[in-house]
């Protein structure tokens, strides 16, 4: 494991090691979640612009469907859907 070393302000780190205390875990536990948490929201960022990317590039190039299309696909998947319930 690799020592993290950052510089912050006393009263700040002062009021994170209280609250650490009070939440019974350690300030290394807490800045390795942060650190997980972060990490995890900027990969899931990073896919939701690449898939919106990829949409937009779809409706450049005409690769869409009515509204109606959309509808009707929908109906007949739960339509599905439920003949497959009632047949178990």
């Amino acid at each position: 494991m690799a020592q993290f070393i950052m510089n912050v302000p006393d009263a700040e780190k002062e009021a994170f090691m209280e609250a650490a205390r009070l939440s019974d875990r350690n300030a290394s536990q807490l800045v390795r979640e942060f650190m997980r948490d972060f990490i995890e929201r900027q990969r899931y960022e990073a896919y939701v612009r690449a898939e919106v990317e990829k949409g937009l590039t779809d409706i450049a190039a005409g690769r869409v469907f009515e509204h109606s299309e959309v509808c009707k696909k929908i109906e007949d998947k739960f339509a599905r859907w439920a003949a497959e319930e009632a047949s178990e």
